[in-house]
């Protein structure tokens, strides 16, 4: 599965790694997953590692749109991207979800990222280290 996530309640934050080849299917798959999810959304935080995606297609955004209604986590989303250094050569991504416009921050380290969500790291770095497993 080149998609996996936890939804943690407990820090309020949805955490996932994306590895390898992300086509379209595998985006929306993802999407769906979350939207089945009892314990999604957990907060407005969310922590995803790229450092091992080779190519990545980003969800429809009409489906990112139909994920977010009915939550209360519009206006307050924070996301934080992990990616390998030189990968992205803008510190910042931005796109719109449908009607929702997310912003998110691309960091090179987990420490960084953290920092910017205001979580621990070595709770992040466990959690990491779960899903890596997974894959």
């Amino acid at each position: 599965m080149p998609i996996v996530y936890r939804a943690l309640r407990s820090l309020g934050c949805t955490i996932s790694i994306w590895d390898g080849e992300i086509d379209e299917r595998t985006a929306r798959d993802h999407v769906l997953r979350l939207a089945q999810d009892s314990e999604w959304p957990p907060g407005p935080l969310h922590l995803t590692d790229l450092r091992t995606v080779r190519h990545a297609t980003l969800p429809d955004a009409g489906l990112l749109d139909l994920l977010y209604e009915g939550t209360d986590l519009t206006e307050d989303i924070r996301v934080a991207v992990i990616v390998d250094p030189g990968q992205l050569s803008s510190p910042a991504l931005h796109f719109m979800a449908g009607t929702i416009e997310l912003h998110a921050l691309t960091f090179e380290d987990v420490a960084s990222a953290c920092a910017y969500l205001d979580l621990d790291v070595g709770s992040v770095e466990t959690v990491l280290a779960r899903l890596r497993h997974e894959l």
